[in-house]
């Protein structure tokens, strides 16, 4: 069980959302605050330091992803108390929730399709630990794949990770919006970007990857639900802000992208939190 203190700071975190709601407080004030009261968990040496730091410049870069993949802890003890409250939270647990649903979908796609490998687009690669842990579990899989991040560092460290299977895959450093798939895939994962994007670019960017979806192929793209028991936690002491999404909002931008609604459906993690819009061509 999470110690006492978990759920008193998650109480103190509510109340001042909602003081911050109701414009009492602003944001930036908490965090100012947070920063004077907690300064030692509040570098690069705690998972929410990092966050609040963002050494990269953006939020969910592919260091803090990969240590939430592996519930890191600082060697510190009383720093490790605050990873620890990270880790118990909803979210990062989603996260890697977020990477056993990649594993489990593209498991089941193994089958090849007429005799032929299976192409993948894997859109905001991050550290492709799931494309590892893939390949690692399935050394006969007939899967190449394609990954897309603009992040030079991310994809340095995806390609060293990944090197044992250097010959299945291929990385694009550039920004997806910009990017323009060459051929038709099988599979195509995006499992966190698109809760950046706004609507509009959300729409734009899924109807690119839809076009270039092969017939009978499946494409799936990963967001946070309004349901996120973790957003206080992340918006006010991390200033990591996401678009979260509804089923009801996923299903009407699959829509407005002009994807037939037969075609669609949305699922969830375990925790319900990361939602999954499944767009499956000729379904």
């Amino acid at each position: 069980a999470s110690p006492a203190w978990h759920s008193e700071f998650c109480g103190w975190l509510l109340r001042l959302q909602t003081e911050t709601s109701a414009g009492k407080l602003h944001a930036e004030e908490v965090r100012a605050v947070w920063r004077e009261a907690a300064a030692d968990a509040l570098t690069v040496n705690t998972c929410q330091g990092y966050v609040c730091t963002k050494p990269r410049g953006y939020d969910g870069d592919f260091e803090i992803i990969e240590r939430i993949y592996a519930h890191w802890r600082s060697p510190n003890p009383t720093l490790a108390k605050w990873d620890d409250f990270f880790h118990a939270q909803a979210a990062p647990q989603a996260v890697r929730n977020r990477k056993r649903y990649f594993l489990d979908w593209l498991a089941a796609h193994e089958a090849p399709i007429n005799g032929d490998n299976l192409r993948l687009l894997n859109v905001g690669s991050g550290p492709a630990r799931d494309i590892f842990e893939h390949f690692t579990a399935h050394p006969e899989s007939r899967v190449w794949v394609e990954c897309v991040d603009s992040d030079a560092d991310a994809a340095s460290h995806a390609a060293a990770l990944c090197a044992p299977f250097a010959n299945r895959l291929h990385f694009h450093r550039v920004n997806a919006l910009r990017f323009r798939p060459h051929g038709r895939f099988q599979l195509i994962w995006s499992g966190g970007l698109f809760d950046y994007l706004s609507d509009d670019l959300f729409v734009r960017l899924l109807r690119r990857l839809w076009a270039a979806l092969a017939p009978s192929g499946e494409l799936v793209v990963g967001n946070f639900s309004p349901t996120n028991p973790s957003r206080t936690y992340m918006e006010l002491v991390g200033g990591w802000v996401l678009i979260h999404r509804s089923e009801l909002e996923l299903t009407a931008l699959a829509s407005r992208a002009g994807v037939p609604s037969e075609f669609v459906r949305v699922a969830a993690e375990a925790e319900g939190v990361n939602l999954f819009l499944h767009l499956r061509k000729g379904a």
